[in-house]
C-alpha cells in the first residue's frame, strides 16, 4: 500500500501541476448590472412616456411615471403595456425603441429599484 502511494501521489501531484500551466485563458464575465429608475429607467421614460403621464396638470394618462413612486406604483402595468403589441405604450403611430423596451423590462423584472 505504502509502495502504491509512493508512485500516485507523485504522478497526482504532477497533474494537478501541468494543468496549472494550462494555456487556455479563463473568461470572467462580469455581473449584470441592475437597471434603476435613476440610472436609465427615467430617461426612457421621459422619452416616452411622460408627455402624457406626469405629476404635472397637464398629464392626460391615468398614471404619473415622472417620478420614482409613480412608476414604481405602476411597473407592472408598464411592462404590460410596452410588451403588449395589441394595445401598446406609447399608442401608435408612436413606438418605443427596442432598447428602451429591454431598458422598462428589465427594470421591472430586477424589482423596480430606485437606485
Amino acid at each position: 500500500m505504502k509502495k502504491l502511494l509512493a508512485v500516485l501521489l507523485p504522478l497526482a501531484l504532477g497533474a494537478v501541476l501541468v494543468n496549472c500551466g494550462s494555456k487556455e485563458e479563463t473568461k470572467i464575465t462580469p455581473a449584470a448590472t441592475a437597471v434603476t429608475f435613476d440610472g436609465a429607467a427615467k430617461a426612457a421614460l421621459a422619452t416616452n412616456c411622460v408627455g402624457c403621464h406626469s405629476s404635472a396638470g397637464t398629464k392626460r394618462g391615468s398614471v404619473a411615471l415622472d417620478t420614482f413612486a409613480g412608476a414604481k406604483s405602476a411597473s407592472v402595468r408598464v411592462k404590460a403595456r410596452v410588451t403588449d403589441s395589441a394595445s401598446p405604450m406609447p399608442p401608435l403611430p408612436a413606438k418605443l425603441s427596442d432598447a428602451d423596451k429591454k431598458t422598462l423590462t428589465d427594470w421591472v423584472d430586477g424589482g423596480a429599484l430606485e437606485k
